[in-house]
């Protein structure tokens, strides 16, 4: 699948990277009042603002998220609002392929429980010399109870009653993009995974890229034993993501076959 050539040099990349740790000082330009940034938005945006706010505690946001992060943190608590506004707060929840955790702070007003973030790229570095890595634990010491770590999923165990995977690779090209070595494209065992670390009754929400993307998650779950609601693609004010995305939602009981969703 991958060339000899691409893949020798990807592989050198991965091994410097992965003994490069060292991450810069993360420095946040935090938003401040989020109060007056509110006033300041786009009026046809604010009553759903303050919608969000009526029921989501987002003061953490004014020491923990800059302009940008308030945009995509404000995408994603509309989404899960829209689609798991029913779910309790789970004991353990889990973040796959967090990034640098940009939604973190969406995640966390959702539903404060002890999130744990987890990244294959995690040394990842930006042009200032901070890593993904390094940015993710910043924000991770401002949100309580958030543990990120650098590695594979594969390697994780536990339980989580809430899992979010937004944008797993289950594409070739997709996965070449982020040049990562050949060995860690698996999407039937990392879906196998991640479902067996999804605990009796949890809720998993997958979110795709684009129509095809999200055709091909959808078979892999279909010859699979859990329940799936087709959510469609995702609508938002601040929806700025090209092509548009679309998320399922998925749940498993093994010891009574699938949970229905609805």
């Amino acid at each position: 699948m991958w060339s000899t050539l691409r893949e020798l040099r990807v592989q050198a990349d991965w091994w410097l990277k992965s003994r490069l740790q060292w991450s810069a000082p993360v420095r946040l330009k935090p938003i401040g009042d989020l109060s007056a940034w509110v006033g300041a938005s786009p009026a046809e945006n604010r009553a759903r603002i303050e919608e969000l706010r009526a029921t989501y505690d987002l003061s953490s946001w004014e020491s923990g998220c800059d302009e940008q992060d308030v945009l995509l943190n404000l995408y994603h608590l509309d989404i899960l609002d829209q689609h798991l506004s029913d779910l309790p707060t789970p004991s353990h929840a889990l973040d796959v392929g967090c990034r640098a955790w940009w939604n973190l702070a969406g995640n966390h007003s959702f539903r404060p429980a002890p999130w744990v973030g987890i990244e294959l790229d995690g040394h990842q570095r930006y042009v200032d010399g901070t890593t993904r890595g390094g940015l993710a634990r910043r924000r991770a010491e401002l949100f309580g109870g958030a543990d990120y770590q650098t590695g594979s999923v594969m390697d994780l165990e536990g339980s989580f009653d809430l899992i979010f995977w937004i944008l797993p690779y289950i594409t070739p090209g997709a996965f070449a993009a982020d040049r990562l070595p050949g060995r860690f494209f698996c999407p039937e065992e990392l879906l196998d995974h991640v479902l067996g670390l999804l605990s009796d009754g949890g809720t998993l929400l997958i979110v795709n890229q684009g129509e095809e993307e999200a055709r091909i998650q959808r078979d892999l779950l279909a010859s699979r034993a859990v329940e799936v609601r087709d959510l469609g693609r995702l609508e938002s004010p601040w929806s700025t993501f090209e092509p548009d995305r679309y998320a399922l939602r998925c749940s498993v009981n093994r010891a009574g076959g699938v949970e229905r969703a609805g």
